[in-house]
């Protein structure tokens, strides 16, 4: 039995039990090419993905990240799991990385009412929560708009669904290219991205009528903010195999060279498949305090900060 979705383009199976989990490249090489007889307009691509993934039970997956930002290189490995009982959304997300000469790590649980954050790094330990329903209802009561740098938090409140919608609602899409992915082989659409003008705008305020006119000046962008995106969204089950954040260098010779500011790989993933309960509980340590960043979360939605 299959899901059968429409995104504009014709028509998506879905898979609606497990399915084998696929493989990508490393991030340092894209196994994905255009088959150059397949490049088709998909405006509802994203949205299919998004619909896709929210009518899985739970979601597992492996990922390793590279970023390169603020003069440094970042090498990263870690995992993530969702499951969606009934009208909640639980998640966890772990990532592991090398900040100096010291391990740190990451965990970031969402139990459906409060999303925990636990840093470990340089050996100096954090812990933070915030009440998730209470952000939401400000937020709506303020009639307020995710900021557009909230589109690039991975996987962000609301998980990867939620990071694939934030990418549609502040990024226009191009024609998508058709294309195979390596290791086993699999069929992904390829998509790419530039800003769209409101949430340019909000970035750019003195570059308004410029933007309104198509002829913004991207290289005044904040240096850690991306000028595109390119994400690989598998054909068969709408899940981004790999997610790029792109930025033009400005030492670069030619003006079409850009440089990868932070790539995300997703690989060995699993749909449908029971998930560990306590995977996504925590509990915070009995002799450890935690901040209620509540509301510095709701005003970094507000302002672009988070």
């Amino acid at each position: 039995m299959a899901v059968a979705l429409t995104g504009g383009v014709g028509r998506w199976a879905i898979p609606s039990g497990p399915s084998q989990p696929p493989r990508v490249a490393s991030s340092a090489s894209p196994a994905a090419s255009a088959s150059g007889t397949s490049e088709q307009a998909v405006p509802n691509l994203l949205r299919a993905a998004v619909h896709a993934l929210e009518s899985r039970e739970t979601v597992s997956a492996k990922l390793r990240y590279e970023a390169q930002l603020f003069g440094q290189r970042l090498l990263g490995s870690g995992s993530y799991v969702e499951q969606r009982p009934g009208r909640d959304h639980l998640f966890r997300l772990e990532l592991r990385f090398q900040l100096g000469d010291s391990p740190s790590s990451l965990v970031n649980v969402c139990d459906g009412r409060y999303l925990w954050e636990y840093r470990n790094t340089g050996g100096k330990s954090e812990l933070s929560r915030v009440d998730i329903v209470r952000a939401w209802r400000a937020l709506e009561r303020a009639g307020e708009p995710l900021a557009a740098h909230h589109a690039m938090t991975l996987p962000g409140l609301g998980g990867v669904p939620r990071l694939l919608h934030g990418l549609d609602r502040h990024f226009e899409f191009g024609p998508g290219q058709r294309g195979k992915w390596s290791n086993p082989p699999a069929i992904v659409w390829r998509v790419e991205g530039q800003w769209r003008r409101d949430p340019l705008a909000r970035m750019l305020p003195d570059q308004v009528q410029a933007i309104a006119e198509g002829r913004a000046d991207l290289r005044r962008l904040p240096p850690q903010v991306p000028d595109k995106v390119v994400c690989y969204l598998g054909e068969a089950d709408g899940f981004p195999y790999r997610i790029e954040f792109r930025r033009q260098s400005p030492r670069a010779a030619e003006p079409s060279t850009d440089e990868c500011l932070l790539a995300v790989d997703f690989y060995d993933i699993r749909f449908d498949e029971p998930i560990d309960p306590s995977l996504l509980r925590y509990q915070p340590p009995s002799d450890t305090e935690f901040s209620d960043q509540t509301e510095n979360f709701i005003q970094r939605l507000k302002d672009g900060r988070n």
